[in-house]
């Protein structure tokens, strides 16, 4: 079998290069399209792609430098190390050198890790099931001799021209496609974040021992009479449990207590620019900027000892610690109100917003709203964190807008919820019924959103408010409107309808 598939001129391209590439290029686009259903940002993918290429293929290098530097590499010039054009890659390394580059980006981007983890581990067993066919034509990673029917035979084999092997490239190969399938399908099962690649640390370990009994390659390696790659599955295969188990454990725990003081934020560099609410904001995204506002001109933080207003400029120095006020009491009057009750247990509440009815007290509509009916449900036994008027409130939805809402008992769990909507941890859709026949199958909307400047209570396209995104792809076709599913990459006032109409197409009814 050539290992060379074409030359340019005097440069050979080996056709373990050209299939490592495409099991690149295969695994970065399988898991951009499984990314988009995530909570990711949508370029998360193809930003990460180029770094852990590189990441992945110094991990496999440096590894099989380390493993066969006595067999390959003593002796031979330096630049030997850098030639990977006709194979010596180590999967563990380069595993371990993709996990490394993946977390760094991960929190260099303020990424949910195991989110990325998710999307890109049926794609790992995917790309690696084209390495493996490079490994077969350049005739690596070979079996143990035998007679079965299928035997591969290799003229320059280690172990003697023209003996027939197993093709463990082959098996290997042909499991790690039904890996890929199985990851692919539990993916869009998972129940928590680092379910499917804790799956893939499970699955890979044991097809990886099992085709290690036919691996020929090795010579007297062992570990403990185990081969390297087994004793490294066996490895791989407790990591997985512990995952899996730690990760089940922190789905399924009680969100810690809120301490009754704020901890002392150290500011090292002043910004004479940006306000004490929003410099707090951005530290503690959980709690909002107008319960943040509350708490500073109340005097519960201070800097350096001193109260000041929200629109103070944080200078170098550090906000003195300082007791938050208790919640008030509220003066809501519950309400016995027909509530449609989806799940519920000690930390929170999921609701069924039935259309019409009003979130919280507003102008307008200041009885007989959401909150009140809450108050009589939950026997006041709500979070204080959104204020009197909206307690246990972590997002909202429109009065003509039915959906499901998070509600939240306690402040910790309140807390808890908010950081993940912020970090987009939670995935928002909803069904819009659009004036018109939209032109594309699917697309994006990215828009600022700002207060109309007139109308104050109306929200509108605006250059200079606050960005926000809305993906949506169309589920109906209708005679003069299209019914789509819209995805809420941001959390804006009216950002449906706003984007909707910006784009020409207004919701049915508006």
């Amino acid at each position: 079998m050539d290992q060379i598939a074409f030359r340019i001129g005097g440069f050979a391209i080996h056709w373990y290069g050209i299939l490592a590439a495409a099991g690149f290029l295969a695994g970065l686009w399988t898991a951009s399209r499984r990314a988009a259903r995530s909570p990711l940002p949508r370029q998360a993918i193809a930003d990460l792609g180029p770094w852990l290429i590189l990441g992945t293929l110094a991990g496999a290098r440096v590894w099989f430098v380390a493993a066969y530097w006595r067999e390959e590499f003593s002796g031979q010039p330096l630049w030997q190390i850098f030639n990977v054009r006709g194979g010596g890659l180590v999967f563990y390394g380069g595993l371990a050198g993709a996990a490394l580059t993946t977390l760094a980006f991960a929190r260099l981007r303020r990424l949910p890790l195991w989110e990325l983890a998710d999307a890109l581990a049926p794609s790992i067993a995917l790309g690696h099931a084209f390495g493996r066919v490079g490994c077969f034509i350049h005739g690596c990673c070979y079996g143990t001799p035998t007679r079965l029917p299928w035997a591969v035979h290799y003229h320059d084999a280690l172990n003697g021209a023209g003996v027939g092997l197993h093709p463990t490239q082959l098996y290997e190969a042909l499991l790690l496609l039904a890996l890929y399938g199985t990851l692919a399908w539990q993916y869009r099962r998972k129940r928590f974040a680092g379910q499917t690649f804790s799956f893939y640390l499970l699955g890979y370990a044991t097809l990886r021992f099992a085709v290690e009994f036919f691996r020929g390659d090795y010579g007297t390696q062992h570990f403990g009479g185990l081969k390297p790659g087994q004793a490294f599955s066996v490895v791989a295969f407790a990591a997985g449990l512990w995952l899996f188990a730690a990760r089940s454990r922190a789905a399924t725990a009680s969100p810690r207590p809120v301490p009754d003081r704020i901890d002392t934020l150290h500011v090292e560099v002043s910004q004479p620019r940006t306000r004490l609410d929003a410099f707090l904001r951005e530290r503690f995204p959980g709690v909002s900027r107008v319960h943040l506002q509350r708490l500073i001109r109340d005097g519960a933080v201070r800097v350096n000892g001193a109260a000041v207003k929200p629109t103070h400029a944080p200078l170098a120095g550090k906000p003195s610690p300082s007791r938050g006020p208790r919640p008030a009491p509220s003066t809501l009057t519950p309400r016995e109100l027909p509530l449609q009750v989806v799940f519920e247990d000690d930390q929170l509440v999921v609701l069924d917003k039935a259309p019409g009815m009003v979130v919280h007290p507003a102008g307008g509509h200041e009885d007989n709203t959401l909150v009140h009916a809450l108050l009589h449900h939950c026997q006041g036994r709500l979070s204080g964190i959104g204020g009197v008027a909206r307690p246990g409130l972590v997002h909202r939805l429109d009065q003509f807008t039915s959906g499901l809402l998070v509600v939240a008992k306690d402040d910790a769990t309140h807390l808890e919820l908010a950081r993940q909507f912020a970090e987009r941890d939670v995935i928002k859709l909803y069904d819009a019924l659009l004036c018109g026949e939209l032109a594309r199958e699917s697309g994006e909307i990215q828009a600022a959103i700002a207060r109309h400047p007139s109308h104050r209570k109306v929200m509108t396209v605006r250059e200079g408010g606050r960005a926000a995104r809305t993906g949506y792809r169309v589920l109906e076709r209708l005679h003069g409107a299209t019914l789509v599913e819209a995805r809420l990459h941001t959390g804006r006032t009216h950002q449906i309808r706003v984007h909707f109409q910006h784009l020409g197409h207004p919701l049915v009814g508006t």
